[in-house]
């Protein structure tokens, strides 16, 4: 395996880990807003009615970047000659390292929640 090859696939598992990660803090904010319940009664789409479909947005963008970072891969794959072992190492890597990265996204949209 050529040095080239293993740079560019971690330049990819760490671009689809960003992503992800950001997609999956979408989703569990939306997530926590449609079950949550208010003391006040109020909903979460009333207490920030911005920030929700910020959200929606994000996500949105999210998902098509995944989708266009898809193909750009395979079209790499084709360049550098991507084997099916790195596709696995590529991708089960970039969803271990996404997990963690979820956290300094949730502190961003903490603090962006509050200007909503």
């Amino acid at each position: 395996m050529k040095k080239s090859n293993l740079f560019v696939s971690l330049a990819f598992a760490v671009a689809y880990a960003i992503v992800l990660s950001i997609g999956f803090e979408c989703l569990l904010i939306l997530l926590g807003a449609s079950f949550g319940v208010s003391l006040d009664s109020a909903t979460a789409i009333e207490q920030y009615p911005k920030f929700i479909p910020f959200c929606m947005i994000v996500g949105i963008l999210a998902l098509v970047a995944l989708t266009v970072l898809f193909i750009f891969n395979l079209k790499a794959s084709d360049k550098f000659g991507f084997c099916k072992k790195l596709w696995w190492v590529q991708m089960i890597g970039a969803f271990v390292i996404s997990v963690p990265m979820i956290k300094p996204w949730e502190m961003l949209f903490d603090f962006l929640q509050k200007f909503f």
